[in-house]
């Protein structure tokens, strides 16, 4: 089903408001005090916090609603994932990368996925999957480590940032910070998307192998909060620092008994033999990390946000390959990795609890580079997807023209932050001020029904 193709507010860039808003000042001025986990109740309680959080105002719809986001980093090849297969300028511009039309898994009359993508062309038959055509953001950057920077931080133009969208949003949403499992993210070393001034993620790859990168909250945080601190008792000093720790030790056991506890019967497909990313690092698999978060979910942690970095092969510079090769076999794992996610939240009984965002931090060029690397090269917008039970299934705005370029890439049709915007909005039920987590207000797409 398509969905067409101008949204209310999508037409225009949005408005930025002031960074020093009303809400940004109540949190920097009164919530320092409330922002720990661990707090003496009778400090959380006191009348200072208390009218601070509702000044703030935020209203907590959906508490049962998780959101799992999967990073593909690398730069997803965008047209060889979602196909324009009856369009004469793809061919052209892709003489030996296409992927022929009688190949393609075909969607509609004019799209279809790549011919491994089978996983994800089940979901979109069943309804399941919105395919979100072009998107990027004004005077995209082409560096990986640049662009996914303002994909995680969701702040264009403000580069080297500290915390990241959904960090922020969880200080926006939770800022007397009352759960230390908020944020969960799968993956070796802490995301800068989900890094907060006031939460800290639990950080594991491996159920006995935890990081907690603390120096963000640390500092700021405890700053605040060392005037209320002086005029504890040493008994109510050395309790705070206590239950600070105990929350932290509580959340690792319950993720290593969850993960332990776990079995499913559920075929997540093959796992990726891709051995490492471009970087050298270990490449994650996609299918080993979704069964963590679905363990996760069976142990009923209270997350409400699970990250995962999905890394290795996604740069296909060199040997991308068509109906076979790197880039295909990543479309295979991820199709069936996320194919059989959907299947176990059935199991579980929680299918309707969970959205999935898939994201990158840029598509790939319109044009192939040619011999002899036969690969393509940084471009600027992309497909995205969004995939659930309760997801509106279909295509979202208009294809990206292959002949109307920005200097041989694809045009933005959707800033990202609309996307983001709809996930914590009209998803996870944030009614709260956008400004401090996307330093602006964004129109939502038309996700959900």
């Amino acid at each position: 089903m398509k969905f067409n193709k101008s949204y209310d507010g999508h037409d225009h860039p949005p408005h930025t408001l002031c960074p020093c808003s009303r809400r940004s000042f109540l949190r920097s001025g009164l919530l320092g005090i409330g922002a720990t986990v661990g707090v003496p109740r009778f400090f959380q309680n006191s009348g200072l916090v208390l009218a601070a959080q509702k000044a703030l105002d935020v209203s907590q719809k959906h508490p049962n609603r998780k959101l799992v986001v999967i990073e593909l980093f690398g730069g997803n090849d965008g047209l060889n994932t979602v196909v324009p297969y009856t369009n004469d300028h793809y061919y052209k511009a892709r003489r030996t990368l296409n992927i022929p039309a009688d190949k393609v898994l075909q969607l509609d009359d004019e799209l279809g996925f790549h011919p491994e993508f089978k996983g994800m062309e089940r979901l979109y038959k069943d309804g399941k999957v919105a395919i979100v055509n072009g998107v990027s953001y004004p005077n995209a950057i082409r560096s990986h480590f640049k662009a996914m920077e303002v994909m995680r931080s969701a702040r264009p133009g403000i580069l080297h940032s500290d915390y990241g969208w959904l960090g922020r949003f969880a200080d926006e949403y939770q800022p007397e910070r009352t759960q230390a499992d908020f944020l969960v993210n799968i993956s070796r070393e802490q995301n800068l998307a989900v890094t907060g001034r006031i939460h800290s993620p639990v950080v594991f790859y491996e159920a006995d192998a935890f990081k907690r990168k603390a120096a963000p909250v640390v500092e700021p945080v405890l700053r605040d909060l060392m005037p209320a601190v002086a005029k504890l008792s040493k008994r109510d000093t050395l309790d705070l620092v206590r239950k600070i720790s105990a929350g932290v030790t509580e959340v690792a056991t319950k993720v290593r008994e969850a993960v332990g506890r776990y079995q499913t019967d559920v075929d997540y497909g093959a796992e990726s033999t891709q051995g490492s990313t471009i970087f050298g690092e270990p490449a994650a698999t996609l299918s080993h990390d979704l069964k963590k978060v679905a363990a996760c979910l069976e142990g009923k942690l209270d997350t409400r946000v699970y990250y995962v970095n999905y890394t290795g092969g996604w740069d296909t510079h060199r040997n991308q390959g068509a109906l076979e090769g790197t880039h295909a076999a990543l479309l295979g794992y991820t199709g069936d990795a996320v194919r059989g996610f959907m299947e176990d939240l059935e199991r579980m009984g929680q299918a309707n609890d969970v959205m999935i965002l898939i994201m990158t931090e840029f598509g790939r060029r319109v044009k192939e580079n040619g011999r002899p690397n036969n690969g393509t090269d940084h471009g600027m917008a992309g497909p995205w997807f969004v995939v659930g039970t309760k997801v509106r299934g279909g295509t979202y705005f208009d294809y990206p023209s292959l002949t109307d370029l920005d200097r041989g890439d694809l045009k933005m049709r959707v800033d990202f932050r609309s996307v983001y915007t709809t996930m914590l909005k009209d998803w996870l039920g944030f009614d709260g001020d956008f400004e401090p987590i996307l330093n602006g207000n964004f129109p939502t797409v038309p996700f959900f029904a």
